[in-house]
């Protein structure tokens, strides 16, 4: 099992996107079934690229209004979460092989230690039934949700000097016994910038995977109206240069492509330390 932790780091934004981008395009390569979980503000994170049926009063159907991270931590928090009821407390968006946990509608009385310790739970659980999860939030979320050593962040930044170098410096002063496997999402990505990948890996070093995800008008529209499902669905086979939404597309295979790396590497470490 992988754990991608996705998050926007040094003032930049876009994790959400990205998140869910990386959570629908594994699970319809068949590679992985998945859980995206959002462990920020319900309605804030990767959930908005979703369309959930409304009432009038536009609050969620009852059935989706049980759903989420609040259903998770409480049950966890119990010790009534099991593998078989998991799921009863997510949203299907390809059935059977992605799962929506979304965010918080109420933040949570425990102690730092407490809240970790539930998070793993979680985790822990979920790991039973999906091969790999996407937790989606801000840096300061992410590190209080029980993150481990063999965890992959994937830290989306702006293509901007001033923010690569804050990030580069924090990465490179970070413990190497507690600093996880890192993957930088530069978006949206500009190639034609003095920033491109292939300088920024020159500037600050190679230790790094960087992957520029340019902006897509079409993408963006999509998101804005619930529509990235779909979205993804119509755009899965532009391997043309021509299509118009080719980059987009291209540079989110190339992030799924560094992710099964990692996750290879991550099961591999895992299997050492059994040995």
């Amino acid at each position: 099992m992988g754990k991608f932790l996705v998050y926007a780091g040094e003032q930049s934004y876009g994790a959400e996107e990205i998140a869910a981008c990386l959570g629908i395009l594994t699970s319809m390569s068949g590679e992985a079934s998945c859980l995206l979980a959002h462990i920020g503000i319900k309605g804030e994170g990767a959930e908005q690229g979703f369309h959930f049926p409304r009432r009038m009063d536009n609050r969620l159907e009852p059935h989706f209004s049980e759903e989420g991270m609040d259903a998770l931590f409480r049950l966890s928090e119990s010790g009534k979460l099991t593998r078989d009821n998991l799921m009863n407390y997510t949203l299907p968006i390809l059935r059977g092989r992605l799962d929506l946990a979304s965010g918080h509608e109420r933040s949570s009385r425990q102690n730092l230690s407490a809240k970790e310790r539930i998070y793993r739970q979680i985790w822990r659980t979920a790991a039973m039934q999906y091969d790999r999860i996407i937790v989606q939030g801000s840096e300061w979320t992410i590190q209080q949700s029980g993150p481990e050593p063999q965890d992959t962040s994937i830290v989306v930044l702006r293509q901007n000097k001033g923010i690569l170098e804050r990030f580069y410096n924090r990465y490179s002063l970070t413990d190497q016994t507690w600093r996880r496997q890192c993957l930088i999402a530069l978006y949206p990505y500009d190639e034609a910038s003095v920033l491109s990948t292939k300088n920024v890996k020159r500037i600050f070093g190679g230790g790094v995977q960087v992957v520029g995800i340019p902006h897509s008008t079409d993408f963006s529209n999509a998101w804005n109206t619930g529509e990235v499902l779909s979205f993804l669905l119509r755009n899965k086979s532009s391997i043309k240069k021509s299509q118009i939404n080719y980059s987009f597309m291209n540079a989110l295979r190339q992030l799924i492509d560094c992710c099964n790396v990692y996750d290879k590497a991550s099961k591999f470490k895992d299997q050492e330390e059994v040995v």
